[in-house]
Formats: C-alpha cells, sequence, structure tokens
C-alpha cells in the first residue's frame, strides 16, 4: 500500500528533501514528487482533515480512470479459429497480423478467451 500520510507527514515537518524522503519510504524521488502534486491539486496538507484514512486518500488521490472510448476493430473470430487449427500458426502470429488493426497481444488473448467461452469451442492449441 502507498504511505501517502507518512510522505505528507514527512515533507510537513520540513526537515527532509524529497530524496531524503524517497529513501525513507522506500521509493524514487519521481514517485514522491507525484504524489506531493497529487496531494497539492487535491487540496490536501498534513494534518488530514479527522476520519481520512489511507484508504480514503488514495481514493482521492487516485480516481478510477475512465474506460477508452476508442473502438478498435476486432478481428474476424471465425477466421482465427479457423487460422488456429493450421500447422504452424500460433496466436502470436495472428495477433502480428492484426497489431496493424490496434489490438494489443492481452487483449487479444482475453477476448479470444471471452470469444471462446461463448461460443463453447474448444480452446485452439498453441502450435509451435
Amino acid at each position: 500500500m502507498r504511505k501517502i500520510i507518512e510522505i505528507l507527514r514527512l515533507q510537513h515537518e520540513g526537515l527532509y528533501s524529497r530524496r531524503a524522503i524517497a529513501r525513507m519510504i522506500g521509493a524514487s524521488p519521481t514517485t514522491i514528487s507525484d504524489y506531493l502534486s497529487r496531494t497539492k491539486l487535491a487540496g490536501l496538507s498534513y494534518p488530514l482533515p479527522d476520519g481520512m484514512d489511507e484508504a480514503a486518500v488514495d481514493a482521492l488521490l487516485f480516481p478510477p480512470t475512465a474506460p477508452s472510448k476508442v473502438r478498435r476493430p476486432e478481428p474476424d473470430w471465425p477466421v482465427i479459429h479457423q487460422e488456429m487449427r493450421r500447422k504452424g500458426v500460433t496466436l502470436e502470429l495472428l495477433w502480428q497480423e492484426y497489431r496493424l488493426q490496434t489490438v494489443s497481444w492481452k487483449s487479444l488473448q482475453s477476448i479470444l478467451k471471452l470469444n471462446l467461452d461463448q461460443q463453447s469451442l474448444p480452446e485452439p492449441s498453441r502450435n509451435r
């Protein structure tokens, strides 16, 4: 878990540089600067308001990001299944072909798994 409250406390004391705080916390100076910038933007300072714990600070400084609004084209799944049955064809080779369509490797793997689950087809073998 992040040690944001401890970072704020050390910064508030005014005795330590960001580099020294980073050494004490076990984080990089860049991380310390990022955390302090986030606290400044959020209007937080030490001591924290009553009832605010580490989880509340964390939620305030690191809100969930919105999903991407960009719709990437999906591969033609029947073709993927057909290609995977061919000797020497691997999922990675197919991904390299579809990469031009901006589908990431992890996305292709997870989408293929979802697609397989929905179609209740056997998972294609990974030929090498």
